[in-house]
């Protein structure tokens, strides 16, 4: 479902209001643990890691596989919609048009079995 009146977040950048709905997507069990055994590192270490690179530049961060995932599939939208050199502009600073395309792409990433 995509809103007539957009439904984005104004405080988040286009790549962020892309990204909200793959990062508190819901996990099942068979994901969670599949996801726990690719990863080489235990949720502590992982988590401290991000947070200890945080203050560096950011190709020197240290980046989860999840969000590594999200990053391919949000830019895979951006070609696809041509919002690419949007991704890191807030919605005030878009036109109507470009608004309707963020909003459509909020839904596309997560993959849906229909439209």
């Amino acid at each position: 479902m995509v809103f007539q009146s957009y439904a984005l977040y104004p405080h988040l950048t286009v790549y962020n209001n892309l990204a909200f709905g793959l990062r508190r997507m819901p996990v099942n069990q068979a994901a969670l643990a599949a996801q726990a055994a690719a990863s080489s590192l235990p949720n502590w270490a992982e988590r401290a890691l991000v947070a200890g690179t945080r203050s560096l530049p950011k190709p020197l961060r240290y980046r989860p596989e999840q969000e590594q995932q999200i990053e391919a599939r949000i830019q895979q939208v951006a070609r696809m919609l041509q919002i690419e050199g949007l991704l890191q502009r807030l919605p005030k600073e878009l036109s109507g048009g470009q608004k309707q395309r963020v909003a459509l792409g909020r839904r596309s990433p997560r993959i849906p079995r229909c439209f």
